[in-house]
């Protein structure tokens, strides 16, 4: 049987990560759910690798998104996706952000989406500024499209 290696949210929305042997992709989910788990990322384990954060210049830290500029990103990312592609999007929000944190957490998830990243894949690689299960909840709505 294959062997799938998951991210998944447990109860308290804390995230767990491992491995399970199951016939297919939907059995390994319908066991992760029976475990009382949200399944975020879920992938053969042959197929599923860490990618490395790119390096950063020396003395700069990644600090997260206040809870008000994770609300304006929400807001301002709902609003342009429905008329335009993520992409330009993204880049949108980057370019006008009024903070220049706030554009480079942007402009990083945008070149996660360029580089051919899922959007909470992307999120992903910036989990200080974007919590758990708000990726969770950006990868639901990727699957259900």
């Amino acid at each position: 049987m294959p062997t799938f290696d998951y991210l998944a949210l447990d109860t308290a929305g804390r995230e767990r990560t491992g491995t399970l042997t199951a016939a297919s992709e939907s059995d390994a989910r319908a066991l992760l759910e029976r475990r009382k788990l949200l399944p975020v990322r879920l992938g053969a384990a042959a197929e599923t690798r860490t990618v490395p954060v790119p390096a950063l210049s020396a003395g700069f830290a990644r600090r997260k998104l206040s809870s008000k500029a994770l609300t304006l990103f929400t807001r301002q990312l709902a609003t342009l996706i429905s008329v335009s592609p993520l992409e330009e999007s993204l880049r949108s929000i980057a370019v006008q952000a009024e903070q220049k944190r706030v554009a480079d957490v942007v402009w990083r998830v945008h070149g996660g989406v360029v580089e051919g990243r899922r959007l909470a894949d992307a999120m992903a690689l910036e989990s200080a500024s974007f919590p758990p299960l708000y990726r969770a909840m950006v990868a639901a709505g990727e699957g259900s499209g």
